[in-house]
């Protein structure tokens, strides 16, 4: 699996011309008559901060995979799809790793994280509700009969969108994303245990996830996120270990981690500035947190 699916980002939409956009902030886009992976940019090259993992994203993301696997790491845990699933990530997602297989084929969606315009279309207001509480990935499988059908809308919604005139281009949008929500809600809702907890300890591991994504910027004690579960440190991490693996302080310095190198690929900020948004005492403390972790200091991961 050798073919790298570059960062999403809006910016990116904006540029592509084939793009299906509802008023700059939705985005629809797909690889179904080409032979090469979703690009955002067509002159994408490696010394490009697309090229560079990870990244935050700042918007919520959708994709649904018609053929070939994509696998991602996201908030730090695997997720494979196949063709007949699909995934929503949320806006804030850490995207560690994405690779593809050559003959991979999907739709991918970008919604901007903004309540209005998740809030837009009155017959999503239910759903958008929920996908703005979820801070975890959430996979689910469509059932072949809908995806056929829902496969073959997209292309003749598609083909109706680039031969209109532009003024009526978002009423378009808007009605295939009512249909697409009508069309996917009851396979959320069925959606298997991959996307569901299973038992307490599960429970506590996605809430636990959904906090971290909100805090780790600024708590870094595992008695912090015990307390907003209402239980005890002690019980708290042995839950969190029989879910996961990993002690609730393992994550949360990989949580860390990860945000502090998406900030520094992200962007022209100083050390001292990305040290004091991660609420650490100062940046020399920054300086050694990384390197203890990383095995580099922050500047040398900056320059690699």
């Amino acid at each position: 699996m050798n073919n790298s699916i570059p960062y999403l980002n809006l910016d990116h939409f904006q540029q592509l011309g084939r793009s299906l956009k509802l008023q700059n902030c939705i985005f629809l886009d797909d690889n179904l008559e080409s032979g090469g992976t979703i690009r955002m940019y067509d002159d994408v090259s490696e010394d490009h901060m697309t090229a560079r993992f990870p990244y935050k994203l700042n918007f919520l993301a959708a994709f649904i995979d018609i053929a070939g696997e994509m696998r991602s790491v996201i908030n730090g845990r695997e997720y494979r799809l196949d063709g007949g699933e699909a995934l929503i990530v949320p806006a804030g997602a850490i995207v560690e790793s994405l690779t593809c297989t050559p003959d991979i084929k999907d739709i991918a969606m970008a919604f901007a994280d903004d309540e209005e315009v998740l809030y837009s279309q009155k017959s999503t207001s239910v759903i958008s509700a929920w996908l703005k509480r979820q801070a975890a990935p959430y996979k689910f499988r469509i059932s072949p009969e809908r995806l056929e059908s829902y496969l073959n809308l997209y292309k003749e919604v598609k083909k109706l969108y680039m031969s209109a005139e532009p003024r009526y281009r978002d009423d378009i949008v808007k009605g295939l994303l009512q249909i697409s929500t009508a069309s996917f809600t009851a396979d959320m809702i069925a959606a298997g245990p991959e996307s569901r907890p299973a038992g307490r300890a599960e429970e506590l591991y996605f809430e636990f996830m959904n906090d971290l994504q909100k805090y780790c910027t600024s708590q870094r004690e595992v008695s912090f996120y015990a307390e907003q579960r209402c239980v005890c440190t002690k019980y708290f991490t042995r839950q969190i270990k029989a879910a996961s693996g990993k002690t609730p302080a393992q994550h949360i310095k990989e949580r860390v981690i990860i945000e502090a190198k998406a900030m520094l690929n992200s962007g022209d900020d100083s050390i001292k500035r990305i040290s004091e948004a991660m609420n650490f005492p100062n940046t020399a403390f920054f300086c050694r947190y990384f390197k203890q972790e990383t095995g580099m200091t922050p500047t040398e991961f900056r320059n690699s």
